[in-house]
């Protein structure tokens, strides 16, 4: 129904995707007006403060939002964005699996802390996580391509090359898990042309 609660709340959430921060703002804040304090409604609010780089109003909008209902998961992922443009790693890691706890189900919560771990270069800590999401969420072509990604760093052009072609049995227009499948066979076959090199140098 319009000029409702849950238009302003529809709408705004139209306006964030379609990058108008600002026309969004409007109807967080009329729908802010027909019910106060709604977690929801101040969670879509400060994404527009975030969007604009307005940390602070956001941060603590999204406070407000988590104190209404403790168990609001797009809440604490909105958080950890933010508090990781604050550079406050520690609590952003924490918002970021407190999503998790409460819906492990969360993709935008498991990528958003698939690259926090990235940014970081916690390469290791990203690869346990991502092992382990795999386990629980399936088989993401997202994820799984940044796992293969991981592999790389670390040299495991095998697993690397294996996971990559997962990719793309999921989805075969994967055009950057394509290149990438490539540039680690390429790596494959460099290494076992040196190695022969290395058997030829020792007879």
């Amino acid at each position: 129904m319009k000029n409702s609660f849950e238009h302003y709340v529809k709408l705004g959430n139209r306006l964030i995707k379609d990058n108008a921060p600002h026309i969004a703002r409007e109807c967080f804040q009329k729908a802010l007006k027909l019910k106060p304090e709604n977690p929801v409604a101040l969670d879509g609010l400060a994404w527009t403060y975030y969007m604009e780089g307005n940390n602070i109003k956001a941060r603590n909008l999204l406070e407000r939002s988590i104190k209404r209902d403790p168990t609001f998961a797009e809440a604490y992922t909105d958080l950890g964005c933010v508090l990781h443009e604050l550079g406050d790693i520690t609590g952003a890691e924490k918002m970021h699996k407190k999503s998790l706890k409460i819906d492990p189900a969360r993709d935008d919560a498991r990528q958003n802390l698939a690259c926090f771990y990235f940014s970081l270069q916690r390469f290791d800590d990203l690869e346990k996580f991502l092992e382990r999401s795999e386990k629980l969420s399936g088989k993401k072509s997202e994820l799984l391509q940044l796992l293969g990604e991981v592999k790389i760093i670390k040299n495991d052009y095998q697993s690397a090359k294996e996971i990559f072609t997962q990719c793309l049995e999921i989805d075969e227009h994967n055009v950057e898990a394509g290149i990438l499948l490539t540039y680690t066979e390429l790596q494959l076959n460099q290494f076992v042309l040196n190695s022969e090199k290395c058997r030829g140098f020792g007879r």
